[in-house]
């Protein structure tokens, strides 16, 4: 197996967005002077990656931590956890097993003190030559400071067929149920690769 430990930062001033051959970003009474758009906000994120035996049922993961500070006198840090684990397991006569499971929590989601929201993902395929289908889970957990919990979720049924070099169609269905709108959706695509 393989291991990837990465490491990233992201640094943005909003204010230079405010600057213009009429205004300048220290020009008084321009919204660069606003607090909103004149901090600098900072986001950084470490990742481990692992990857095993394709075929094999040896676990690949993902590990994530990200912090993105606010830099904001209304608003708060925000910090993300993401856990996740795949494998391929090969059944024979060219059918593969496909499972995922994966787990996000945001805390203080969007920068709200106190916000808190969780994703739990659980996911299935099967992949024999050519054809595909696969089925996952998701659900939304998000916990607010000063009113109800809302809990969301979606299913989502997919397949599709690569006929040949680079042409794959692919056919969805998908069932949500988020912020108490319940939603049916059904969508299909084709899409040619060509490498050179």
């Amino acid at each position: 197996g393989e291991t990837t430990l990465s490491a990233g930062s992201f640094l943005l001033d909003a204010a230079v967005l405010d600057q213009s051959v009429l205004s300048g970003r220290d020009d008084p009474g321009t919204n660069a002077s606003d607090l909103d758009t004149a901090e600098i906000y900072a986001s950084s994120l470490v990742s481990i990656d692992g990857s095993g035996a394709p075929g094999r049922g040896v676990p690949v993961y993902h590990i994530a931590v990200m912090h993105q500070d606010a830099r904001r006198s209304d608003a708060k840090d925000e910090t993300a956890l993401a856990v996740g684990l795949h494998t391929s397991i090969d059944l024979g006569h060219g059918l593969s097993l496909l499972p995922l499971t994966e787990y996000v929590r945001h805390r203080n989601f969007a920068g709200v003190a106190g916000q808190n929201r969780e994703y739990v993902t659980v996911a299935g395929g099967l992949a024999w030559n050519g054809w595909d289908i696969a089925l996952a889970w998701t659900g939304r957990n998000t916990r607010h400071p000063d009113a109800a919990d809302d809990r969301d979720d979606r299913l989502r049924l997919s397949g599709g067929y690569v006929f040949g070099p680079g042409l794959r169609l692919e056919a969805g269905w998908k069932a949500a149920n988020e912020s108490h709108v319940v939603s049916r959706t059904f969508e299909a695509k084709a899409s040619f690769t060509l490498s050179f």
